[in-house]
């Protein structure tokens, strides 16, 4: 079984995935993969310095992906060609993941679910969701993010009434990390009682 763990910026995927992890649970995050291959993929390197310029490397021949961002984030086309680069690599590492996983189920972290059309690939999708309030308070103390640059994210996201209409699990993120924490125990042991059919 595989799950989709979706979610506005600053609604606790990550602290959630977390959680799966210490279950014992094989769990990826879709970012994370592509950060990595932005890092790592000597190709797809050279395919974007090709594609956006050499400005986007960094003195230690790395690509600088606040530079990248900065680049792709008013020009949907240009973003369109690097994800293209991008994206099919990372989507090979996540099946690979998929593939050698001996867990009883997948999570799968993805912030771009609906936007992406791509709920066909899991067999749930867990929203992680809390109000705007909350997005904007937990971003800026974690990315030390402006109010400007967040809500610029924000709106380039799905509504949250889009992300809760694809939702086959919904955690209310609106309280401590322990309360987080206990909603994601109870919501394994459900996975757990699907996965052995009860």
């Amino acid at each position: 079984m595989i799950i989709g763990l979706t979610g506005g910026i600053g609604s606790g995927k990550s602290l959630a995935l977390s959680y799966f992890q210490r279950l014992k649970i094989d769990s990826i995050s879709a970012d994370s993969t592509v950060k990595k291959v932005i890092d790592e993929d000597e190709c797809a390197k050279n395919e974007l310095i090709k594609l956006v310029g050499k400005e986007i490397i960094d003195p230690n021949e790395a690509v600088d992906r606040k530079i990248l961002r900065e680049k792709i984030f008013n020009d949907d086309i240009l973003k369109t060609k690097v994800e293209n680069i991008i994206h099919p690599i990372v989507q090979k590492k996540i099946m690979s993941f998929v593939g050698s996983s001996s867990s009883a189920y997948v999570v799968i972290e993805v912030p771009l679910i609906y936007e992406t059309n791509s709920t066909k690939n899991y067999d749930r999708i867990l929203v992680i969701d809390c109000s705007e309030h909350l997005q904007f308070e937990r971003a800026m103390s974690r990315d030390k993010s402006t109010k400007v640059e967040i809500n610029n994210i924000i709106k380039s996201q799905c509504a949250r009434s889009e992300r809760l209409s694809i939702a086959s699990d919904v955690i209310r993120n609106t309280g401590t990390e322990d309360e987080l924490k206990k909603k994601i125990y109870e919501l394994h042991s459900f996975y757990i009682s699907i996965v052995n059919g009860r």
